[in-house]
């Protein structure tokens, strides 16, 4: 099974983990929220049909030899396609009658779920970090 992810915080945590020095524990707890915030508002911004896609979502967080990687993503084999989509059926009704294209969601959700919240996920690491 593929999975799309996008490696949310490992920058993000090598250099404060740099900066202030850390502790490893916290710096992995602080990780995961983040990772978890992350997977939770991509969750938001997917498009949904049926669920699957949505109901694929992961998290995981886990310590590696440069630091503390978090990752979030989707296992449905079409997701990628799907966060790639131009969406240009957006607003178009589906065959079957089964409401319209897009509704209730966006391409690039994964993507988006990161960059509109960079300063968040800063925060929540820093926070339970205790920087």
């Amino acid at each position: 099974m593929s999975r799309s992810g996008v490696r949310v915080t490992s920058d993000i945590s090598k250099n404060l983990r740099k900066f202030i020095g850390a502790e490893t524990k916290s710096l992995v707890r602080g990780v995961g929220k983040a990772v978890l915030f992350v997977k939770g508002e991509a969750v938001q911004l997917a498009p949904i049909e049926f669920g699957p896609l949505r109901g694929s979502a992961f998290s995981q967080v886990e310590k590696t030899s440069r630091g503390v990687r978090g990752r979030a993503g989707f296992t449905a084999r079409y997701a990628p396609f799907v966060h790639e989509a131009p969406m240009k059926l957006k607003g178009q009704p589906r065959v079957g009658g089964k409401g319209v294209y897009w509704q209730g969601g966006e391409n690039k959700f994964l993507s988006k779920a990161v960059n509109r919240n960079k300063m968040q996920i800063i925060k929540i690491i820093a926070k339970e970090a205790k920087f």
